[in-house]
């Protein structure tokens, strides 16, 4: 679900280099400090020296310190340009149309203000004053971010106030900080002191906000939901893999040193891809297999695929693959990620049997460890919450939320037949990815933020991001594994190869303009205090914009497809009313026994030549989607009304013609299913 990135934004405030008594700071407890500062500091040791057994009091203390020292930084008034940029940038190309009418009304300007500042979280205000005025009053609002000021001896002040703290109470403080403020102390961190280095330098002192039992678990199930979840190759390949080419990561080291092994694909309808990770009895560090859902990486709407052949075959690249992505990413996008549906629905609807299967074979190895980045974090959660009984608990990367309704359902179950061993989420999120300000609501748990930041490679300038790089690169970055390179790893073995061998940020990759990136802790709150904008009821604008999109906008267009998602669904119809076929073959156990017998009678399915009858998931998907049976013929001819009014006759759509009679199969659909056979058997008989 990645959004394309439109022009950079000015670099922030944190780029600017630091000032001297900063630096002074940074050095240790005897740095030279400025005469009021230095004289504050040393109040606030003697005050925390006379406190050491109420942590309580220091706790509130350092709250009325950050609050001192907080400024407001106004980002303007937001132009019609700005916001429409801002949200563009975030929300990709399918929310045009929603840009079009005015984003500050339709997000309101703190959203818009936060969009463009690069952050996801609810962190803008907007102050009003009223000025008395002959005959009235005028009213003024400014929009702008509350941030605790790090200059002018701000960031001194607080340095001091934490070094003050002895290591042995600083978690007693933290802790009160929290039940006091109703939010921790990284979090408030994270929020207000938005220069990363300082934070950085200010977040070494409190205790580690992961433990490295969590840490391990969460790193590795980040290689196998950002990374290896895309995978297409075989299990004996992924098993044997030395290096992945695009992020360069070693899928079999890591595999083997976590005494793990890939299953098979899991390929099923419009476009949804599973694979379950098994753990080697004897080896596995965790006794749980993996069940990981494959997301989307980026918005595609080329639902041919043959803007991205001609791309590839420009560049000199796989003509086929790429036509096979562009069609796969515009599936991803309008069925799953832009559907006006929950989230990830129309592709777990169909695929809930195929889900199920899996889940339960994998369950003689243990219940399983649902994860996913994106639009799979999302079909995770959907899994989890619908089919609690296979699952120990879940864990999403940059993902997008479900509904309201079907977190209730995980919530029903831990109350009742889950009580003893209640499902609880871990989500991982990158500030100014607007992935997760999609859906309604997270599977109850922890999230944890984080802060992309970059600088060219081998320099020594400040790190810092854009909003283009946070709506962007953001999205796809293993934000964990890169925190561990920052030097969360520690001397703890497992996580130091991690870092070794795990994904990598794609910036740090071109031999050419290579930058250096590390991923910043902001913070962690419970779900149910989740700071995101929640931003479902303009995906469901774009949604809606959506269905005016001509067919045809990026390649000529399916045949009498008349919006997008027309399109889409026409162009992948044929080949999912066919997959259905042949699935209920793969998964009929009485029938058949080997591949071999089932290729015979798949085969014979393929080759026929009458048509095919939709469905029941596709009728339903249709409606969800908004397909017409019936459309205006206006090459017939028109018989006058009722007092004088023409009535144009009617014809089936497609889609009608669909419904009424089944769907043509085409050679090209044919020879795709033929050679999708062996995958098919694969994914409804696991091991």
């Amino acid at each position: 679900m990645t959004r394309p990135a439109q022009q950079a934004t000015p670099q922030p405030a944190q780029q600017r280099a630091p000032t001297s008594a900063a630096r002074n700071a940074a050095q240790g407890p005897g740095a030279q400090q400025a005469g009021p500062v230095s004289a504050e500091v040393t109040r606030n040791a003697a005050f925390i020296g006379a406190h050491l057994r109420d942590p309580a009091t220091i706790a509130a203390k350092l709250a009325e310190l950050l609050r001192a020292h907080r400024t407001f930084r106004p980002t303007g008034r937001l132009t019609d340009e700005l916001a429409r940029q801002g949200l563009l940038m975030n929300l990709g190309a399918g929310s045009r149309a929603a840009a079009n009418t005015g984003s500050s009304l339709l997000l309101g300007d703190e959203a818009v203000s936060d969009l463009t500042q690069g952050t996801s979280r609810r962190l803008s205000t907007t102050h009003t004053t009223v000025t008395p005025t002959f005959g009235g009053a005028q009213v003024t609002s400014t929009t702008g971010l509350e941030q605790y000021d790090t200059a002018g001896g701000g960031f001194e002040l607080l340095l001091g106030f934490l070094k003050a703290i002895p290591a042995g109470t600083r978690p007693a403080v933290v802790s009160a900080y929290e039940a006091a403020q109703h939010k921790s102390l990284s979090a408030a961190l994270g929020e207000s002191v938005r220069d990363t280095e300082k934070r950085e330098t200010l977040l070494r002192l409190l205790p580690a906000p992961f433990s490295d039992a969590q840490l391990t678990l969460d790193g590795f199930l980040e290689q196998l939901a950002v990374g290896l979840s895309y995978s297409d190759q075989t299990a004996e390949e992924l098993n044997g893999a030395a290096t992945e080419e695009r992020r360069g990561s070693h899928p079999g080291a890591l595999l083997s040193h976590f005494g793990y092994r890939a299953g098979e694909l899991v390929l099923g309808r419009w476009g949804f891809q599973m694979r379950v990770f098994h753990p080697l009895p004897g080896r596995a560090k965790w006794p749980h297999p993996v069940a990981a859902f494959r997301g989307t990486e980026g918005v595609k709407y080329d639902p041919s695929g043959e803007g991205s052949a001609t791309e590839a075959r420009a560049k000199g690249k796989n003509v086929g693959q790429a036509r096979h992505e562009g069609m796969e990413g515009t599936q991803d996008t309008l069925i799953g990620d832009f559907a006006p549906a929950e989230v990830g629905w129309l592709q777990y609807r169909p695929n809930a049997e195929l889900i199920r299967t899996n889940l339960a074979a994998a369950l003689k190895g243990g219940r399983v460890y649902a994860t996913g980045h994106s639009l799979g974090g999302a079909l995770a959660q959907i899994a989890t919450a619908l089919q609690p009984q296979y699952v120990a608990q879940v864990v999403t990367f940059q993902a997008a939320n479900i509904d309201r309704a079907t977190v209730q359902k995980l919530a029903a179950y831990n109350a009742g037949p889950g009580k003893a061993a209640p499902i609880a989420a871990r989500h991982y999120r990158v500030d100014g990815d607007v992935v997760p300000t999609a859906g309604e609501a997270a599977l109850p748990g922890q999230i944890a933020y984080f802060d992309r930041v970059s600088r060219p490679q081998g320099t020594q300038t400040r790190f810092g991001n854009t909003t283009a790089e946070n709506a962007s690169a953001g999205h796809v970055t293993p934000a964990l594994t890169t925190y561990l390179r920052g030097g969360a790893a520690g001397q703890n073995a497992d996580l130091k190869f991690l870092a070794e061998n795990g994904l990598r940020d794609e910036a740090t990759r071109p031999l050419k303009g290579a930058r250096e990136v590390r991923s910043v802790f902001g913070g962690s709150y419970p779900v149910a205090r989740d700071p995101r904008h929640v931003l479902e009821g303009q995906r469901d604008l774009a949604a809606r914009a959506i269905r005016t999109l001509p067919a045809g906008l990026f390649d000529k267009g399916a045949k009498g497809s008349d919006n997008a998602y027309a399109e889409v669904f026409y162009q992948n119809i044929v080949l999912n009313t066919l997959m259905a076929r042949v699935e209920a073959l793969a998964r009929d156990q009485g029938r058949f026994r080997d591949f071999r017998s089932f290729q015979a009678a798949a085969t014979a399915v393929i080759e026929q030549s009458g048509r095919l009858s939709l469905q029941p998931s596709d009728l339903e998907m249709a409606k969800t989607l908004g397909l017409d049976t019936f459309e205006n013929d206006y090459s017939a001819p028109v018989f006058g009304g009722t007092m004088g009014v023409p009535v144009v006759s009617k014809k089936y759509t497609p889609f009608g013609e669909y419904k009424a009679s089944g769907v043509p199969i085409s050679p090209g659909v044919r020879d795709t299913m033929r050679a999708r056979l062996p995958t098919v058997w694969k994914s409804w008989r696991p091991e």
